[in-house]
C-alpha cells in the first residue's frame, strides 16, 4: 500500500490507494478535492515490490463566471489554475476572450505547496472583469486558456455568461390595455402598439391568446380580432391575449418585449317575458347589459314592430311604455302577428351603433279543430278510430291531452297517443256499439284552466260470424249443437243456419231454436255435413261462416249392465260403491269395502266432503285409470257425469254415471249407469 500527502492552501488532505494486481498500467485515477484546488493524478499500479509514484499533469485551469448586466461596474469572471512543476510554476493566462472596454485581470493570490516526493505545486486565482457597454439581453460565450511552458500543452475553460442590456434597448406599450367584449360587439380587433427603445431595427410583431376561453381570429385581409370562446356569461382575464415583439440586438442575440392585453367579457340580451302571448297580455322587454350597470334615460333606442297575420308591418313603437326600471319597456299584444321589439346603442349625437339587440314573440288565437275518421258508418270494433288536432293553433309551449268522457256499457277503451305533442291520438272499440264521447285539453301555461272540445261518435258494428262449433269430428247419431258463442254482432241482429252441404243418402235436419240463435243436427250418414251462419245487423250488413263436421260410424261397443238399479249404500260405514268392467264388456256395481280386483274400475263414494257431492277414484294405477278427470274428482248428484278410462291393456272406456247422495257420511245411490268399449281411441266414443 502506498500513502500520498498533499497539501494545498495550508489544509492537509489524506488519499491512501490499495494496490490492486488486475488493474491496467498507467490506469489514471482523477480525484476531486474538497478544497479549491482541482488536482488530477496519475497513479501507475504495478507489481508486488513495485513503487507507485505520482505523476500530476503540468496545468489545470477551471473558470466560473457570475451574470451581470449593463447597470453593473463589471462582469466577472474567476479563474484559478494550478501549476505542478518548476517550469509552469511562473505561467500566466495566455488569452480571455471576449475583451471588452477597459477589460483587466486581476492576480488576487497564490498557494505555494509541496507534495510527496517534493514535487512543488502552485495555485493561481484571478478574476477577469470587462465592462459589457454593447451588451443586450441574452447569452455571451466566454473562453480563457493557460499555455504549459514544460510541453506546450494548453488548457481552457468555456462556458457562457447571461448578460443583461440596457432597459430602454427595446421597449414595447399597446395604445388600449383593456378590451370590452359582450354579445353584441362579438369579436373586437386587437389594439395598435407602440415601439420604443434605443433599438432602430426593425421588428417582428406576434400576438398569442390565452387559450381555450380566449382566441385570436386572423382574416386574409382584415386585422386580427380577439374573440371570446368560453361559455361562462362572465368573464375576464388579465392576460388573455400577448404581444411579442423582438429584433436582433449586437453579437446576433435576439432581443423581445413582450406585453400583455387584459380583457372582460359580458352577457348582454334583450329578452321578452313570454316566448309566446294571447291577444291581450301584457309583455314586457328587459335589457340586461352584463357589466353590471344599469342604462340611463335617451342612452338607448326602442322600437316596436307588428307583422299582422296579412304579411304586412306596422310600427308600434309608441304602445311602449317605461317603467320605474330604465332598461325594461312593456306594450300589451292587442292583436294576432308577430311583435318585434329592438334596442339599439346611441353613440355621440343621432350617431347609431351597427350593432342592436332585438326579439320577437308571436300572438295567438288558440284554436281546437278536431277531425274524426273514419266515418261513423265505417267504425268497427277492434279497429282504430283516429283524432287530429293538426290543424289547430297551438301556442308554443303548449300541449293537447285526450279522455274518453262517455263510453258504450262494458267498453274499457282509452286513448293512445301518436305523438309527444299530443296532436294526434287514436280510439279502438272494443264493444260491437254504441257512442263514444272524447274530449280534447289545450293546456296553456299562462292559463289557468285549459281550453277543451269534444267529439262523439256512435256506430254499429258489421258483424262477423264465427264457427258455429268448434268440435269438427262426431259419430254417426250423435247430436250436434250449433251457436253464436264464436260470432260478434250488435244488437238487433238477426241470424240464419242452413244445412248446405250433407253426405249422400243423408235425410238430417236442422232443428232451430225459437229465437233462431242455436242450432241442432242429428248425424245419420258418415260423411261431412256443411253448416252456413249468416247474421245481419239493423243497418243490413252481414257476415257468413260455414262450419264443416265430419261423422264417422263407431266402433264403440255398449256396455251390459250386469247389475240392478239402484244401487244403494246407505249405512253411514266405510263402505262405498264399487264399479267394474269385466272382459265380456260387462258393467257392474255394488256396494263394498274398498277392495282392489282385476276387473274393478270406479269407486264412488258419496257424502265424504259436503253434501249433494261424491267422490270418484280410479283403481290407482292398478288397470283401470280415469283420462278425463283426476283420481278423487268430486262430482255433483243428479248430473250425468261421463268418466273415460284407459284399461292397462290400451282398450278406453266410456261411463255415464248419475248417483244421489245419502243422508250420512260416505254414503251414496246409483241411479243411472251405462257405458260403451271405445276400443283403442276414445275418438270412437259417441
Amino acid at each position: 500500500m502506498h500513502k500520498y500527502n498533499i497539501f494545498a492552501d495550508n489544509d492537509a488532505h489524506r488519499l491512501e490507494a490499495n494496490v490492486v494486481p488486475l488493474l491496467p498500467r498507467n490506469f489514471p485515477l482523477n480525484l476531486k478535492l474538497s478544497s479549491r484546488i482541482g488536482l488530477m493524478m496519475l497513479c501507475p499500479l504495478v507489481l508486488v515490490n513495485c513503487d507507485c509514484a505520482y505523476r500530476p499533469p503540468a496545468i489545470h485551469l477551471s473558470c466560473q463566471a457570475s451574470a451581470c448586466s449593463m447597470e453593473d461596474d463589471r462582469c466577472t469572471i474567476d479563474m484559478e489554475f494550478v501549476a505542478h512543476n518548476a517550469i509552469n510554476l511562473d505561467n500566466e493566462l495566455v488569452s480571455v476572450l471576449p475583451m471588452g472596454n477597459d477589460a483587466y485581470i486581476d492576480y488576487r493570490t497564490v498557494t505555494r505547496g509541496q507534495g510527496e516526493n517534493d514535487y512543488p505545486h502552485r495555485v493561481y486565482r484571478y478574476t477577469y472583469a470587462f465592462n459589457p457597454a454593447d451588451a443586450v439581453d441574452g447569452v455571451m460565450g466566454y473562453a480563457a486558456t493557460v499555455r504549459s511552458k514544460s510541453d506546450g500543452s494548453q488548457q481552457t475553460c468555456a462556458d457562457e455568461i447571461q448578460v443583461k442590456g440596457a432597459g430602454d434597448f427595446l421597449t414595447v406599450a399597446l395604445e388600449s390595455p383593456e378590451l370590452v367584449l359582450d354579445t353584441e360587439s362579438g369579436s373586437v380587433p386587437l389594439p395598435e402598439y407602440m415601439v420604443g427603445g434605443t433599438n432602430t431595427a426593425p421588428v417582428d410583431a406576434v400576438w398569442s391568446a390565452n387559450g381555450p376561453d380566449w382566441e385570436i381570429i386572423e382574416g386574409e385581409s382584415d386585422p386580427p380580432r380577439l374573440n371570446y370562446a368560453g361559455t361562462a356569461l362572465e368573464a375576464s382575464s388579465p392576460r388573455a391575449a400577448t404581444l411579442t415583439v423582438s429584433t436582433a440586438g449586437p453579437y446576433g442575440v435576439t432581443v423581445s418585449e413582450s406585453v400583455a392585453l387584459s380583457a372582460r367579457y359580458v352577457y348582454s340580451a334583450l329578452t321578452l317575458s313570454q316566448s309566446y302571448a294571447l291577444p291581450g297580455d301584457e309583455i314586457s322587454a328587459t335589457y340586461s347589459s352584463g357589466a353590471g350597470g344599469e342604462e340611463q334615460d335617451g342612452t338607448a333606442i326602442w322600437t316596436l314592430l307588428l307583422t299582422g297575420e296579412n304579411g304586412q308591418a306596422s310600427d308600434r313603437t309608441s304602445a311602449l311604455r317605461t317603467t320605474a326600471t330604465p332598461n325594461e319597456r312593456v306594450f300589451t299584444a292587442d292583436e294576432v302577428g308577430r311583435y318585434t321589439i329592438k334596442r339599439t346603442e346611441a353613440a355621440d349625437g343621432d350617431t347609431v351603433t351597427e350593432t342592436a339587440l332585438s326579439d320577437a314573440i308571436t300572438v295567438l288565437e288558440p284554436l281546437l279543430n278536431i277531425i274524426v275518421s273514419p266515418g261513423a258508418e265505417d267504425i268497427n270494433r277492434g279497429e282504430p278510430v283516429r283524432f287530429d288536432a293538426s290543424g289547430s293553433t297551438v301556442p308554443p309551449g303548449a300541449e293537447i291531452g285526450w279522455r274518453v268522457t262517455a263510453r258504450p256499457e262494458g267498453s274499457s277503451a282509452w286513448m293512445e297517443y301518436l305523438d309527444t305533442v299530443g296532436k294526434q291520438a287514436t280510439l279502438t272499440p272494443d264493444v260491437m256499439e254504441g257512442s263514444y264521447t272524447v274530449e280534447a285539453q289545450l293546456s296553456i301555461p299562462s292559463l289557468m284552466e285549459p281550453l277543451t272540445r269534444s267529439r262523439t261518435f256512435t256506430f254499429v258494428s258489421t258483424p262477423v260470424a264465427g264457427p258455429a262449433t268448434d268440435e269438427t269430428d262426431y259419430l254417426v247419431g250423435e247430436e250436434v249443437s250449433f251457436d253464436l258463442t264464436a260470432s260478434d254482432y250488435p244488437s238487433g241482429s238477426s241470424f240464419r243456419y242452413t244445412l248446405s252441404g250433407a253426405p249422400e243418402g243423408s235425410s238430417a235436419e236442422l232443428l232451430l231454436s225459437s229465437d233462431g240463435t242455436r242450432a241442432s243436427l242429428l248425424t245419420d250418414v258418415a260423411g261431412v255435413y256443411q253448416i252456413e251462419l249468416t247474421i245481419t245487423n239493423a243497418e243490413g250488413e252481414t257476415s257468413s261462416h260455414t262450419t264443416s263436421i265430419t261423422a264417422e260410424e263407431s266402433n264403440a261397443v255398449a256396455l251390459t249392465l250386469a247389475s240392478d238399479l239402484p244401487v244403494v249404500d246407505d249405512d253411514g260405514d266405510i263402505q262405498m260403491i264399487l264399479i267394474g268392467i269385466d272382459e265380456d264388456n260387462r258393467l257392474t256395481a255394488r256396494a263394498g269395502e274398498q277392495v282392489l280386483g282385476p276387473y274393478t274400475a270406479l269407486f264412488l263414494q258419496g257424502y265424504w266432503e259436503s253434501e249433494d257431492t261424491a267422490n270418484l277414484y280410479d283403481s290407482a294405477g292398478e288397470r283401470f285409470e280415469m283420462v278425463n278427470e283426476e283420481s278423487g274428482v268430486l262430482l255433483d248428484e243428479n248430473v250425468e257425469h261421463i268418466i273415460q278410462l284407459r284399461r292397462d291393456d290400451g282398450i278406453y272406456f266410456q261411463v255415464r254415471l248419475r248417483f244421489e247422495a245419502g243422508d250420512l257420511e260416505g254414503d251414496a245411490t246409483v241411479t243411472s249407469l251405462s257405458g260403451y268399449n271405445c276400443g283403442e281411441s276414445l275418438s270412437h266414443c259417441p
